[in-house]
């Protein structure tokens, strides 16, 4: 009886030893399986920002595009009806109506007329890059502030629901953290701009 005591007891304890063995094996590979599908879902959260990002700023150009031909017609409109008012008020072929008065009539030099309008084209374009840079910057502005809103409540629902999540690289820097917007395409593993 007391060897079949031992022999049960050592059966016991090596059925034990391999109960906490798979214990352990189980863990490892729910918390493996939860990396995977966790950098999946960020994998797919960033693909997704930048193709959102990249359909927006088409968009917000797009508007602004639009809100430009539509200020340009305007003036143009404006402009053509004070010239016509102009010419109207005083035609070319009347006399002055103050007879003391002499009329001079200088043609205009078109190297001055051309040298104004370029000028003015490049306020315009000087102000147009401004504001545009400005929308832009504001845009991924707002799209990278609810990228890290949603990152960060995805952290949290994975720590109240017990699941294992890798933590974030804080080493990476967003563009507005070095005041840039990028140009190039996103990099849809790291979310930082082609160099």
């Amino acid at each position: 009886m007391g060897s079949l005591g031992i022999f049960f007891a050592r059966h016991y304890r090596e059925q034990r030893e391999l109960y906490e063995a798979a214990k352990i094996i189980q863990t490892a590979y729910r918390q493996y399986k939860a990396r995977i599908t966790n950098q999946k879902q960020l994998d797919a959260e960033r693909t997704a920002a930048v193709v959102i990002q990249s359909y927006y700023r088409r968009y917000k150009q797009f508007c602004y595009f639009k809100k430009l031909h539509k200020a340009a017609v305007l003036i143009q409109k404006h402009f053509r009806l004070n010239k016509a008012n102009k010419q109207a008020e005083n035609p070319a072929g009347d006399p002055p109506s103050n007879p003391s008065c002499i009329r001079l009539e200088v043609p205009p030099n078109a190297n001055v007329q051309v040298w104004r309008q370029h000028l003015a084209a490049m306020r315009i374009q000087h102000a147009f890059r401004g504001h545009y840079m400005r929308k832009r910057q504001a845009a991924a502005r707002k799209i990278q502030k609810f990228m890290r809103e949603s990152k960060q409540k995805l952290r949290k629902v994975h720590k109240s629901s017990g699941r294992v999540c890798t933590p974030m690289d804080t080493s990476e820097t967003t563009d507005l953290e070095t005041s840039r917007i990028p140009s190039a395409p996103m990099n849809s593993q790291t979310g930082c701009p082609h160099n």
